[in-house]
């Protein structure tokens, strides 16, 4: 089974979006997505898919899951079973909390990097942070707005 990494960012409520956009703009922070993601083949939900800019798409795989919709572009699949049956190199789950909720409980993340922004915004996707319990905590960046971790799970 093809493991992915997450990564993510959340204030300290878990709120990841707001309608189908990240609620703040910190360009240090989508700096380190795009230069972790660079490269990688990605996986999200079709909300995610949606909302995404075109330039975080060329030059990769890109995969969405989606019960209902099926377009040109990315690989669509609806179950586990199509996912299984993918050969990717080293993905990247990028969202949206439904699919970070489902690839937690399926055991489908090895790792996940989590910004943590520091000030609180409104929201209504949240990601489900719970599942990060016992995972190891390694440091990456520390800013003023945000501080990036890398988590790892060490339970399996």
């Amino acid at each position: 089974m093809i493991q992915a990494t997450g990564i993510v960012a959340i204030d300290p409520r878990g709120v990841m979006g707001a309608s189908g956009k990240l609620p703040w703009s910190y360009p240090e922070d989508l700096r380190f997505f795009a230069e972790t993601i660079q490269h990688h083949p990605i996986i999200m939900g079709r909300k995610t898919w949606e909302s995404l800019p075109d330039k975080y798409m060329c030059g990769r795989t890109v995969v969405v899951f989606s019960q209902k919709h099926r377009l040109s572009q990315g690989v669509w699949i609806s179950s586990l079973a199509e996912y299984e049956k993918l050969s990717l190199d080293s993905p990247f789950l990028i969202g949206g909390a439904k699919l970070f909720d489902y690839f937690f409980q399926q055991n489908l993340l090895k790792a996940c990097f989590v910004t943590h922004i520091q000030k609180t915004y409104p929201g209504d996707t949240y990601f489900p942070v719970k599942h990060l319990l016992g995972w190891k905590r390694k440091s990456i960046r520390q800013t003023e707005n945000f501080a990036i971790y890398y988590y790892e799970n060490y339970a399996d």
